[in-house]
């Protein structure tokens, strides 16, 4: 258990803990041009960039339990407490009063740049379609 509970995605709610302002919100956690090299957005203080997915459908319920403190009811119903955890981490973070958080995935955010720099259609064809890009590589080469 105290393997599981040392988890990145775990210590996050200790980091997201350290980091809230006096008016309850977390600031800087996200850099412009982090990456140097690429420009890219890097996370600062929890990493919000890389959050777990999630894999419980009802998150609102399985937040309920752990709220009403049914320790006992939580796992039988999800498995792990580290598991439960890390699937609750994006329900910590509350937009404010009107707001809603939109999540987006940059997936190959550098290969799909660097494909349109490079005028690599071939490339940007895959990303369009399947996106698998390193099987499609891999097909180039053989």
């Amino acid at each position: 258990l105290r393997r599981e509970m040392s988890k990145t995605s775990v210590d996050k709610y200790n980091a997201m803990e350290r980091s809230v302002c006096a008016d309850d919100r977390i600031r800087g956690v996200f850099q412009f041009c982090g990456a140097n090299r690429t420009w890219r957005w890097a996370g600062r203080i929890f990493q919000p960039q890389n959050l777990p997915q999630n894999k419980i459908e009802d998150l609102a319920r399985a937040r309920g339990i752990l709220y009403s403190g049914d320790f006992d009811l939580l796992e039988i119903i999800y498995g792990s407490p580290p598991f439960i955890l890390s699937q609750l981490i994006r329900t910590a973070l509350i937009p404010s009063p009107g707001c809603r958080f939109i999540v987006s995935d940059f997936s190959a955010i550098e290969a799909r740049v660097i494909a349109w720099l490079a005028d690599e259609n071939w490339v940007l064809d895959v990303f369009k379609g399947h996106g698998k890009i390193y099987e499609a590589t891999a097909a180039q080469m053989f």
